[in-house]
């Protein structure tokens, strides 16, 4: 921010409450421009846990909550490592174009040996 504090031109660089005001102004823009950041992150698929994935599920189209009740008696609400593995698969689906050679090679990106 101060970069451009310095790039003010000498008529108004001695102006105390231009400068205040620009200040204040740039701050906002500034902390407007941090959350941004964190929130991209916070939103990786690979780093995003509890409520950013339900959130990220959601926007791809599945749920954390299976329709079901496992047999073995496990909750059906799935962890954050299986739900994102879920989401993945859907993104995958998404994004096959049909053919066996690419669910072949869409699969062994989803589950590496």
């Amino acid at each position: 921010m101060d970069r451009y504090l310095e790039l003010i031109p000498s008529q108004h660089c001695d102006k105390p409450k231009f400068m205040a005001w620009l200040t204040v102004s740039m701050t906002a823009t500034n902390d407007v421009t941090q959350a941004l950041r964190q929130f991209t992150s916070a939103f990786d698929l690979d780093k995003a846990v509890g409520k950013q994935l339900d959130i990220l599920g959601e926007y791809v189209g599945v749920g954390r909550v299976l329709d079901f009740q496992p047999a073995d008696g496990s909750s059906p609400v799935l962890n954050d490592e299986i739900f994102r593995t879920l989401i993945r698969t859907r993104i995958v689906k998404n994004h096959w174009d049909g053919t066996i050679r690419q669910i072949h090679e869409l699969w062994d990106a989803l589950f590496p040996l």
